[in-house]
């Protein structure tokens, strides 16, 4: 900052045009300062509306108050994955159940939508009810991938 403005700490409001002096220090938490007008009515104003000046009023635009960048906090890493991964057994396809669930043939997973619309409300309560759909799946293995879920 010019150094004529900061011993007269006079300054050029960007918001209003008015001349200010300032007459309280900056608060660093939200860069504000106190200042008065030519109408003796003291307010607050952020740094960043005030324009220096030198000890003749004219302002000086080369030296404004730039706010300091703050350094970028980084993301926290998730507690749980935010990307579902899994394949909702409920809302899936067949097509999608036999592209995606290893050990699963398209048969298999047609079968498995139609035991589900035989169900009560047409959804799977747990996933253990899938293991009525064929005995040739190894369901232990398909359910220990963890590929699947029920919601």
């Amino acid at each position: 900052m010019n150094q004529h403005a900061q011993a007269a700490g006079i300054f050029q409001d960007k918001r209003t045009g008015k001349r200010v002096r300032q007459i309280g220090g900056a608060n660093h938490k939200d860069e504000t300062v106190l200042v008065k007008g030519n109408d003796n009515v003291p307010y607050y104003t952020s740094l960043a509306n005030l324009i220096p000046c030198d000890t003749t009023g004219t302002p000086d635009f080369t030296h404004t108050y730039e706010r300091p960048e703050e350094a970028d906090e980084p993301i926290p890493e998730p507690v749980v994955d935010i990307i579902e991964t899994r394949l909702n057994v409920n809302t899936a396809t067949a097509e999608e159940l036999a592209k995606r669930v290893e050990g699963l043939g398209y048969r298999t997973a047609k079968r498995i939508k139609e035991i589900q619309t035989s169900l009560p409300g047409e959804v799977f309560r747990s996933l253990d009810q899938l293991k009525s759909a064929s005995t040739r799946v190894n369901w232990d293995a398909v359910l220990e991938a963890n590929q699947l879920f029920v919601g």
